[in-house]
């Protein structure tokens, strides 16, 4: 048996721990790791063929990718969602000031926010100009 290829492979390199890839018994491509048996001339060989080893590697892969590509979708809703929460009062507040800039200062102000101020009261009623 010392006179196939892939025993000559791991007889020649001599370090018994190593998982090798190679061309094997029967000319597939495969994964192969030797070890000498103690106390005799004779050593071990078991191989795998490359498709088998990497397939878990392969749908590991796949999945970590559909996660990374499903955080990223959900990460953009959530920031596009807080951006929206945080800038449209402020946008509205900017178009009331426009509207009072252009003279229509005996309309009511819309409140800027429905939400509740620092002291957890809520707005009171609209604002109107001063002027």
């Amino acid at each position: 048996m010392s006179h196939f290829p892939p025993v000559q492979t791991h007889i020649s390199k001599g370090d018994n721990s190593k998982v090798y890839e190679y061309t094997g018994l029967f000319g597939d491509n495969v994964v192969g790791a030797y070890t000498p048996i103690k106390q005799t001339n004779w050593g071990a060989i078991i191989e795998l063929p490359t498709d088998e080893a990497y397939t878990i590697l392969d749908r590991m892969i796949i999945y970590i990718s559909c996660l990374l590509v499903g955080g990223v979708l959900i990460s953009a809703f959530v920031g596009s969602q807080v951006a929206k929460f945080l800038i449209s009062p402020i946008s509205r507040l900017t178009i009331a000031m426009d509207k009072m800039k252009s003279g229509q200062q005996s309309e009511l102000i819309e409140q800027a926010t429905d939400r509740t101020d620092e002291s957890n009261k809520q707005q009171t009623a609209p604002m109107k100009s001063a002027c």
